[in-house]
């Protein structure tokens, strides 16, 4: 893998988790733990950007030892993993999360409410359990729980994830970013709501500004529609052969797909490049 020199000047690494990191069962690979203890050895700062729920979006870090820091929930929640200390919270607004738990009742589509301990789980058409398997499984060590997210406290609700098949969220997730352009859909099956002022790009942007980074000295790697802007918000934006095509526009390289390891084959090629 041919590294640009001017990438000597990189201090910091950013890495999405799903599609990124992981493998196919939806686990942070062990080439990929290694690659980021590289890193850490090396003395880069790391940060992970994820959809993930907070618990579930620092593991990556603590399987690997290491210190870092956390964009957690599509950026609704910033956190540093060494102390536990919240850096950031902005929940979905009241109003916007009630929209978005209707839309989803009428139209019968599965949805997750994720919160600060827990990811709460309300139903959608009988036999649609896409969205039930995936939570577990992109979110180790937390078990949804069903609920009526019309009983919650909205406060509580970090990031809203309506789930489905491909086929019937292409059909449904228009109607989502009619209630808000901030809804992106970061897989086929799945899109992300949060507060308009809340994305990855947020979360990216106050953990650059709360560590005193400059972004031109940034190199990230995603591969879903919600990495977009965040991706595009630093000084090398890459993205995964598995990336949707609006994160490949963006990005100045593309790194082998994540079921062949990208990151690990970036990590070494990128290490052996400073020397």
């Amino acid at each position: 893998m041919q590294i640009p020199a001017e990438m000597a000047n990189v201090t910091t690494l950013c890495f999405d988790v799903d599609g990124t990191l992981t493998d196919a069962d939806h686990q942070v690979s062990q080439a990929s733990l290694e690659a980021l203890r590289k890193l850490d050895a090396a003395g880069l700062t790391l940060i992970i950007v994820s959809g993930r729920h907070p618990y579930a979006c620092a593991k990556a870090l603590h399987d690997a030892g290491l210190h870092g820091w956390t964009s957690a929930a599509n950026g609704a929640l910033n956190a540093d993993i060494a102390t536990g200390e919240v850096l950031r919270r902005d929940p979905v607004p009241a109003d916007l999360a009630a929209q978005v738990i209707e839309l989803c009742r009428t139209e019968q589509v599965p949805l997750a409410a994720f919160r600060d301990e827990d990811i709460l789980w309300q139903a959608g058409a009988e036999g649609d359990e896409w969205l039930l398997h995936f939570l577990p499984s992109a979110n180790e060590g937390i078990v949804p729980i069903p609920t009526d997210l019309r009983e919650v406290d909205p406060a509580t609700i970090l990031k809203l994830m309506p789930g489905t098949n491909a086929e019937r969220m292409a059909e449904f997730f228009p109607l989502v970013r009619e209630l808000t352009e901030n809804a992106t859909l970061s897989l086929d099956e799945a899109c992300e709501v949060t507060g308009p002022h809340s994305d990855k790009e947020d979360g990216v942007r106050f953990l650059l500004e709360h560590l005193n980074i400059d972004p031109a000295t940034v190199a990230g790697a995603g591969d879903g529609g919600n990495d977009v802007r965040w991706l595009s918000s630093i000084g090398w934006p890459m993205a995964m052969e598995n990336a949707r095509p609006e994160v490949k526009e963006v990005a100045t390289m593309v790194l082998p797909h994540h079921l062949e390891e990208g990151v690990a084959q970036f990590v070494d090629a990128f290490l052996a490049a400073r020397g």
